[in-house]
This record gives C-alpha cells, structure tokens and sequence, in this order.
C-alpha cells in the first residue's frame, strides 16, 4: 500500500512539472519593442523582426512559422523562464516572392506589407 502511495506522489509530481514546462504562443498585446526592418538581401525581400515579451516570467522558447496563401505568420513561443534564456527574440526571415504580408501570433496582426515597387 506505501508503495503504491509512493508511486502515485511520483507520477503525479512529474505531470505537475511537465504542466509547468508547456509552451504558449506570445500575443501581440503582449510585446514590448517590437520592431520590423527590411534587410537588404541579394535578390531576396529578409526582414528582422525583434521585441520583448512583456511577461517577466516567461522566456522564449522557439520561433515558428506558419504559410496561408500569401501571408506568413509568425508565432513566438514562450514557457516558464528558465537561467540562460530570455524574453527577448530576434528573427530574420526570408520573404518569399508570393508572400504579400506577413502577420504576428494567432492574432494575425499585420506587422509588414511587401510595397508595391519590389
């Protein structure tokens, strides 16, 4: 009976601290800074996207993109701060030919639109 007791104090201790671990993808409102320049590229459209996650405690864990016709969205994902990570990001990104806006998290803010001389 201990025992089993023992085990299910283990279990449950460890889905508490996978809970803690799961990621959340960062919200427009939610930035701090957040800026976007145009690098110049070698026949390609880049863009530096940069800003603060305005949550002291969380950090960001990766960036990812997602394709949807001729937006690209760009979605942060933040977690529980840990030592030596941030929530600060930086990203370049590689503006395809057909991609006319790129947009920010879930929300889907528009944060670049390609002009109309490129």
């Amino acid at each position: 009976m201990w025992r089993t007791f023992q085990h299910l104090c283990l279990v449950s201790i460890l889905l508490a601290m996978a809970a803690c671990q799961r990621e959340t993808v960062l919200k427009y409102k939610d930035i701090q800074s957040l800026s976007v320049v145009e690098l110049s590229g070698e026949g390609q459209q880049k863009i530096r996207i940069s800003g603060l996650a305005f949550m002291s405690a969380m950090s960001v864990r990766r960036i990812a993109t997602r394709s949807n016709g001729s937006s690209v969205t760009v979605l942060v994902f933040i977690g529980p701060a840990r030592e030596g990570q941030s929530g600060s990001f930086s990203y370049d990104l590689i503006v395809p030919p057909t991609v006319r806006d790129v947009r920010f998290s879930e929300d889907q803010i528009v944060i670049w639109r390609r002009s109309a001389n490129l």
